[in-house]
């Protein structure tokens, strides 16, 4: 069995736990908690006056498929050559900037280059701001790291001493970093939620 023809169409059948099981490779009851818990997009049916949840086949391989199209971390490591803490930073702080732009819904905030090549991660033209972002925000010399790379950004004179710096966060530090930022005049900036906040010394 392991399969049914009832509702199914030729090319893309109504499929039943076993069938499930079989085209991913994964234990029936796995392929039974993924019918109940919306991994897949089921089909509710009654057969013999037993409620049974199905799924279309083509939802079965797209789930199969997902992770061929994907560049998963362990093999980018292997590509380019580094550790995979250092990417995984990377990524979650490309993530947090990613947000933030999106949560400011603004254009003229982005990465700003200087002439001897080093990188803003952010630079918010209106307010005059220099944003470093860091992945960390519970590690305090990560943080610590990112005022300090934003310090030197406005020591260049590109931009300007007058302009502000601030770090970006997931999350809000500690207090005792607070208190740092605020010692050296520096915003702080973290996820709250589905929002930021932004906090000024």
């Amino acid at each position: 069995m392991g399969w049914t023809d009832g509702g199914g169409e030729l090319n893309d059948p109504l499929c039943d736990t076993e069938r499930v099981a079989s085209e991913l490779r994964i234990a029936a009851t796995t392929a039974c908690r993924w019918l109940c818990d919306g991994t897949l997009p089921t089909i509710t049916t009654t057969v013999q006056e037993r409620l049974r949840r199905l799924v279309r086949l083509s939802a079965v391989w797209a789930l199969r498929d997902r992770p061929a199209n994907r560049t998963l971390l362990p093999d980018l490591t292997i590509d380019l050559g580094v550790r995979y803490h250092e990417l995984y930073q990377l990524v979650r702080r490309l993530d947090v900037v990613k947000d933030y732009v999106s949560w400011l819904d603004r254009r003229d905030v982005r990465k700003h280059v200087f002439k001897n090549g080093r990188e803003a991660d952010l630079y918010d033209r209106e307010r005059h701001l220099i944003i470093e972002a860091k992945a960390n925000h519970r590690d305090d010399v990560m943080v610590a790291h990112g005022m300090g790379q934003a310090m030197y950004y406005r020591s260049l004179d590109q931009l300007g001493t007058d302009d502000r710096i601030a770090v970006l966060l997931p999350g809000r530090p500690g207090d005792e970093v607070v208190r740092l930022l605020w010692v050296y005049d520096v915003w702080l900036i973290y996820r709250d939620g589905d929002t930021f906040k932004e906090e000024l010394p």
